[in-house]
């Protein structure tokens, strides 16, 4: 359980800064919204927008164990912000269809939702939670946003059920920002609560997010022993975040729930005996671990290898040709259509004061980790490569790399003179190793 050590101990380390660029906090996800609906402190509806910039569509929500990785015929409800079909009381009553496993109870994914927000507002309270809960339990969502022109219909009062065809630049704004193939009715709505303290987006409100966490903790039943952490009753997680490596990730590194396989039976009697690993520890891990993918993981198909310090401090990219490493760190000399010996020895020069900063802010006792994923299958991922390192190790083979393979390569011609050719000297990224070795077509292939 090395890997989920580091990554909890890099949560500790990079998540109480005051910017926004942190790991997400435990018991929440970030979800695209499309809608967003603002309501008054007592609960009424106020008015409501179509999120057209895609920048201010990504929103923090509230999520529970299930919620957070959901998927099947009846995927789990978030308790406060969610697609219609969850918020919208009167979903159904304007044509909605609801996903497949509640089709004998249309009803069913809305009474979950609100079950749940009646019970958090009861446990504390919190104004935003007592005023979204007013206005879910009247179920006019549907009908407000129709009176507010968000969702169009058609002559017999139903929402538009069709993807628009045609030029999206002369559609309704739901249909230029809702995802290719899907409708109105699978919009992803978010609120807003005015009339009470100075911030009214649910998804920045400190206070709402405190309040989520600890009323979440209290939901959690089970106690054991944690692998990472060693605490003897700690509260265990029954089931582990998804969406690593983008929001429609389904994939998962720790998956126990097959009860009737041989995932753990045979040598335990329950999956918590196989291994255990509380709660926090999992939510924080995979929270960091998320949050550094997005961050500054290299990328190619499915295949992620992201390389960090448990400190939060920067790191040269090990996946970038000399180039890209010495960014704008290299003069006008080492460009040359000369293939003289001083090209070399400019390149080294160079480098190594480049690397000379980096080794100023990494000590040798820093802990270093590479670590690569990858996913033969939606549901299930798996670590391909793990490798922890010191800082100076780390900086030692980056060094050697850039200057055991250094030769002089060709990068076109210059954009200012088209006769001068763009000649360097470094190494190659292992990207453009590969598209040397298969060429460039054949990317996003499987090869064995």
């Amino acid at each position: 359980m090395s890997w989920i050590q580091k990554l909890y101990e890099t949560y500790e380390f990079c998540s109480s800064g005051t910017h926004s660029n942190i790991p997400n906090p435990i018991s929440h996800t970030t979800q695209m919204a499309h809608i967003e609906i603002v309501v008054d402190g007592q609960g009424n509806f106020r008015r409501a927008k179509v999120l057209e910039n895609k920048e201010e569509r990504k929103t923090l929500i509230p999520c529970t164990e299930e919620s957070g990785g959901r998927s099947g015929k009846k995927p789990q409800n978030h308790p406060l912000c969610d697609k219609l079909q969850y918020v919208a009381g009167d979903f159904a009553n304007y044509g909605g269809k609801v996903t497949t496993g509640f089709a004998y109870k249309p009803s069913e994914p809305y009474e979950n939702l609100l079950n749940i927000l009646r019970k958090w507002k009861e446990s504390d309270n919190h104004p935003m939670v007592v005023a979204i809960y007013e206005y879910l339990k009247k179920g006019t969502i549907v009908s407000d946003l129709i009176s507010a022109n968000i969702l169009p219909t058609v002559s017999n009062g139903k929402i538009v059920a069709e993807s628009f065809e045609g030029d999206k630049k002369c559609a309704p704004p739901i249909f230029r920002i809702i995802p290719q193939g899907q409708v109105p009715m699978d919009a992803f709505v978010r609120f807003q609560v005015e009339g009470g303290s100075t911030e009214t987006a649910t998804w920045k409100s400190e206070s709402l997010k405190e309040s989520w966490i600890s009323y979440n903790k209290s939901l959690l039943k089970i106690e054991g022993f944690c692998s990472v952490t060693g605490e003897e009753h700690a509260k265990l997680a029954e089931s582990h975040p998804a969406k690593l490596r983008h929001d429609a990730d389904k994939a998962k590194i720790i998956s126990s729930n097959d009860v009737t396989g041989y995932t753990f039976r045979g040598k335990f009697l329950t999956a918590e005996q196989a291994v255990g690993v509380s709660f926090e520890v999992t939510q924080k891990a995979h929270s960091a671990l998320q949050w550094l993918i997005r961050r500054q993981a290299f990328r190619s198909g499915d295949q992620v290898v992201v390389v960090w310090a448990t400190t939060g401090k920067q790191l040269p990219n090990p996946c970038a040709n000399s180039w890209d490493f010495l960014g704008d760190d290299f003069q006008e000399d080492d460009i040359s259509t000369s293939q003289t010996g001083d090209v070399g020895q400019s390149f080294a020069l160079r480098f190594k004061k480049k690397l000379a900063g980096y080794k100023a802010n990494i000590t040798d006792t820093d802990d270093i980790v590479v670590m690569g994923l990858d996913s033969a299958t939606p549901g299930r991922m798996a670590i391909t490569f793990y490798r922890e390192l010191t800082g100076s190790e780390f900086l030692d083979r980056i060094e050697k790399w850039h200057s055991d393979f250094a030769w002089l390569q060709n990068y076109g011609r210059d954009k200012d003179d088209k006769k001068k050719m763009m000649l360097f000297q470094g190494a190659p990224a292992p990207k453009d190793i590969a598209w040397c070795a298969y060429g460039s077509k054949v990317e996003g292939k499987k090869r064995h």
